[in-house]
């Protein structure tokens, strides 16, 4: 019977493959059958050498960039009347504020604003990321996008929540103050309770100061075994004490923690651990702020944990303009030909925002190039181009903007050069991530493409208004 049910997953492994995402994205798969079922057309397999992304991307794709749907967001830098929210995602390309630092100071300068943006309550990247000062006590349970949710509790706008870490020897043992006990203690022994400081720095302009705080959360799902009890939050500002409580009953909750210039914060919170917290913002009530919203380990697909409702009231408090989305690090396999899997399922993750925060447009920027040694010779990753065919036809798809950062980067070959050729080096030895230089450098590319789509929307709105 052993061998008997070895057998039929063997002969059934390839269907499987070709219906699970998540099989598709990490595992090889083969041709058992071979002649009689093909799970998918084959495509030319194409050596290192040859020009990829000509074969396998059709020209009249490959000129798609949709830079006249992102007419919203150029119309609120045009009028520059309140906030110009971005919401940057991204995987480990991004994270540590990669790149997005470089473009909110950018577009700062040039428009206006003040400030970091979000900020997480917890990063494993506080002490590498440069654009604010980041610290927090070591008893906090954090759950990212990539890890599962063994709480049950809703994941935020970053799809990540942080709740107390509540531990007892007797975890049979439940009170008004808690409804969920850790059976585990904290990673570190620590006493002091949970907090969260956040001060500015000297990286840029925006960042040195910041005019308005506010901090998000959600609510407690109430049951049998339930007593809604608020928490406390005390808020800290030089010598300025302040005591709050967060008694917000919706999906998503904010408290004003200060509205006038600072240069640091510090929460400190009683809660019980079944309240999830989602994170800070550090802002001014005009200009441009860009949210770093960083997962590494994730394709992009993830995104769509986060539930409608969140996504929902978090665009009704944020109102941003534009959501861009950098993912396909994650998802690039020198030996897998056949990406129509990603696109589809980028297609729907661009569709559930849309459904879900109506009136933003959205950019794809696209993977970047990745170097990888191919018969003992380091050259680009077979599926970089690939992947960068699926986003682009992602993006066609659902009617939104994309931005080839592989072909910005100077197509195949571009990061052995950063790696080996450019001084200062513009990125790491792993030939996969930007270092600070090579990030300065990418961020100026989409700065380029945005400001090219904005002077055009200019050019149209002025030929517009003397057509009138």
């Amino acid at each position: 019977m052993i061998l008997l049910a070895a057998a039929s997953i063997l002969l059934a492994y390839p269907f499987i493959h070709e219906k699970v995402p998540f099989l598709k994205q990490h595992f090889r798969t083969y041709d058992f059958w071979g002649k009689f079922y093909h799970s998918y057309p084959k495509e030319k397999i194409v050596t290192p050498s040859e020009d990829t992304l000509a074969v396998e991307e059709p020209e009249e794709m490959r000129g798609y960039d949709g830079l006249s749907t992102l007419t919203n967001f150029f119309r609120a830098l045009q009028s520059r009347d309140g906030q110009i929210r971005i919401a940057y995602y991204g995987d480990s390309s991004i994270e540590g504020d990669l790149v997005s630092q470089t473009l909110r100071d950018s577009l700062q300068r040039r428009f206006g604003g003040k400030g970091v943006g979000f900020v997480p309550i917890t990063t494993h990247v506080s002490g590498f990321r440069r654009s604010v000062r980041h610290r927090f006590s070591p008893n906090w349970y954090t759950c990212k996008v990539t890890t599962n949710n063994y709480r049950k509790l809703p994941r935020g706008i970053s799809g990540e929540y942080y709740t107390i870490w509540h531990y007892t020897p007797k975890p049979d043992t439940l009170s008004a103050d808690s409804t969920l006990v850790d059976t585990m203690p904290p990673p570190a022994a620590y006493n002091g309770g949970h907090w969260v400081s956040l001060g500015t720095t000297r990286l840029n302009p925006g960042t040195s100061t910041f005019r308005n705080a506010r901090l998000f959360y959600g609510t407690i799902k109430t049951d049998s075994q339930t007593v809604f009890k608020p928490a406390n939050l005390t808020v800290t500002i030089g010598k300025e004490e302040q005591i709050m409580s967060l008694d917000g009953r919706d999906a998503v909750n904010e408290v004003w923690l200060t509205q006038s210039a600072a240069g640091r914060i510090r929460l400190d919170i009683s809660a019980s651990s079944a309240l999830p917290f989602f994170g800070a913002s550090l802002e001014s009530p005009q200009g441009v702020i860009v949210d770093n919203f960083s997962a590494r380990g994730n394709s992009g697909i993830l995104l769509t944990n986060i539930t409608p409702v969140v996504l929902e009231q978090f665009q009704s408090k944020l109102d941003y303009e534009l959501v861009i989305l950098q993912f396909g690090l994650n998802v690039l396999n020198a030996e897998m030909e056949d990406y129509s899997w990603y696109e589809k399922e980028m297609t729907r993750l661009i569709r559930y925002y849309q459904a879900h925060m109506p009136g933003v447009d959205i950019l794809v920027v696209g993977v970047s190039d990745k170097a990888t040694r191919i018969d003992g010779k380091m050259m680009t990753d077979p599926s970089v181009p690939r992947i960068t065919r699926a986003q682009r036809q992602a993006a066609q798809n659902a009617g939104v903007a994309f931005f080839s950062l592989y072909e910005a980067m100077g197509g195949e070959g571009a990061m052995i050069k950063w790696v080996e050729e450019e001084t200062p080096r513009l990125a790491n030895l792993d030939y996969a991530h930007f270092n600070f230089e090579g990030a300065d450098k990418a961020a100026q590319m989409l700065l380029d493409f945005l400001m090219d789509g904005y002077a055009q929307y200019l050019k149209k709105d002025t030929l517009g208004q003397l057509i009138q």
